[in-house]
């Protein structure tokens, strides 16, 4: 369990949002992917076809916007040009781990910080990516990567089935994360998040 590695069950390559998108377009983007975190990204003026990180935009937090917006009186006027604004305003800071961090580890920043997610970035690739320090975006781990490493692995991690077993929804101990990520809660419970 100690020997897994972020590099391991991160999400490689992530879709990122260009920083110029739109906060309707951040949440269509988000529907048809299915992905609940995003990086935004902007181009770099020194390097050419470089990115920076701008940082992350969560779903829940377009949405929680959204709502407050709404619950304003008279806002109703107003939610078209709150959805044409540029969602990178909304963009919280994008909390980084290396490759190479242990899972365990990762797992407690995610929790501890109340992140969504975490960027896994290369720093010893230079700075093709912007953001604090540097390096090469890699890939995204949210606590569902690691949910679903976890999933019927009671002692430690291991890759989840693509399809939940023969009366898992049956079972106490297990339960379902998602449409598509069941979780054995022993298995989180060995992380310390249970």
């Amino acid at each position: 369990m100690d020997s897994l590695r972020v590099a391991q069950i991160m999400s490689p390559a992530p879709t990122c949002l260009d920083a110029r998108c739109t906060i309707a377009g951040a949440l269509e983007l988000m529907a048809q992917t299915g992905f609940a975190v995003m990086p935004v990204v902007e181009a770099a003026p020194e390097a050419d076809g470089a990115r920076n990180v701008v940082g992350v935009v969560t779903r829940r937090g377009l949405l929680g916007h959204l709502r407050a917006h709404l619950a304003r009186p008279g806002a109703e006027g107003s939610l078209g040009a709150l959805l044409d604004t540029p969602a990178a305003w909304l963009a919280e800071p994008a909390t980084q781990v290396g490759p190479d961090a242990p899972v365990r580890d990762a797992a407690a920043r995610l929790v501890q910080e109340h992140t969504d997610a975490l960027l896994v970035v290369d720093r010893r690739a230079g700075d093709a990516w912007g953001g604090p320090g540097g390096g090469e975006l890699l890939g995204i781990l949210t606590l569902r990567d690691v949910a679903r490493a976890a999933a019927f692995a009671p002692r430690g991690l291991a890759p989840a089935p693509a399809e939940a077993p023969a009366g898992a929804s049956r079972r106490p101990a297990t339960g379902r994360l998602g449409s598509d990520t069941w979780v054995a809660l022993e298995s989180l419970e060995s992380l310390g998040l249970g």
